[in-house]
């Protein structure tokens, strides 16, 4: 991945593994013939927060190495493979972070853990009255069994869970933030969040 937010970008696009390289500078941007790599597992509890810190940890590791091998005269650069093979990893904007329901269950999972904690994925709730609240989901799954919602209906107990239906079945929500309110686990937004039937995702 080339750009701004490659572990963003990795998440979200379903990676299993990312890592960090070390290379020389030429005189274009981040095409330098590469001297050392580490690759890193993605695991499904990972978001970009948890998975930056691990990389941070390897990277210092592998920068150490690399100053060692360019002082002895050890490094062998090798050219980075052709560009076609890249993934481009843009800016995050605003509209990247929308979360769009009729997309797959796995892949609105997936762009909440790749915006987590920052910027943080964004949906509209919106009640009987139509008034749009903007709201951020910072974790969530994909339950195994569960009956599908229709688009955009919420379904809750009030005390432990709430699901939302999205293209291909429901995401589960466990972490959010409304507007203007603290970030909450989703049993202490459930206390203050009554008449869950007067509501709905858009």
């Amino acid at each position: 991945y080339r750009g701004a937010a490659p572990i963003n970008w990795a998440i979200i696009n379903g990676e299993r593994q990312t890592g960090v390289t070390t290379f020389l500078i030429d005189d274009q941007i981040d095409t330098g013939s590469v001297l050392f790599n580490e690759y890193c597992p993605i695991e499904n509890y990972d978001n970009a927060g948890n998975l930056h810190d691990k990389l941070c940890e390897l990277g210092s590791t592998l920068v150490v190495k690399t100053a060692k091998a360019l002082v002895t005269k050890k490094a062998n650069p090798s050219p980075q493979v052709a560009f076609s093979e890249l993934h481009p990893a843009p800016k995050i904007s605003r509209e990247t972070c929308q979360i769009n329901l009729n997309n797959f269950a796995n892949s609105i999972f997936l762009l909440i853990r790749g915006l987590s904690p920052y910027p943080g994925a964004h949906i509209n709730l919106v009640d009987e009255d139509k008034k749009i609240i903007d709201v951020k989901i910072f974790d969530a799954y994909v339950p195994d069994s569960e009956e599908q919602l229709p688009l955009g209906q919420i379904a809750t107990d009030g005390k432990t869970y709430l699901s939302i239906g999205c293209g291909d079945g429901n995401i589960r929500i466990m972490d959010i933030q409304l507007s203007g309110k603290k970030r909450l686990e989703i049993k202490e937004f459930l206390k203050g969040f009554r008449d869950a039937d007067k509501y709905h995702f858009e």
